[in-house]
């Protein structure tokens, strides 16, 4: 999500309201979550004046929790030295997308 530079001079707190669009993204997000597992959203600064605060706006409209949307997960299969059991998320059963791999649909 970028925004106008000349229309955000310091990016230290929200200056625009973003919701209205916001709220779009998050529809078409919602919408694609059906037949996309992974995305990754970038939000400029600019977009309205201070990209954290608009990332946790968005992470909230998708139900997201900030402790985990960020967070990647590798299964531990794919790092033989770690050794680790149960060190990796596992997909929803309740899931229809779900295909024993595990969920990163909180990556945003």
């Amino acid at each position: 999500l970028l925004g106008d530079r000349r229309k955000i001079q310091k990016v230290d707190r929200v200056q625009i309201d973003r919701t209205p669009e916001l709220h779009a993204w998050a529809n078409v997000f919602t919408d694609l979550s059906v037949e996309v597992r992974h995305a990754w959203v970038f939000v400029n600064n600019h977009y309205a004046g201070h990209s954290p605060a608009n990332v946790r706006q968005l992470q909230g409209m998708l139900n997201l929790h900030p402790d985990t949307a960020f967070s990647p997960t590798v299964p531990t299969s794919a790092h033989p030295s770690s050794g680790a059991a149960g060190d990796e998320h596992t997909a929803d059963a309740a899931d229809p997308r779900s295909d024993g791999k595990p969920d990163q649909r909180r990556l945003l």
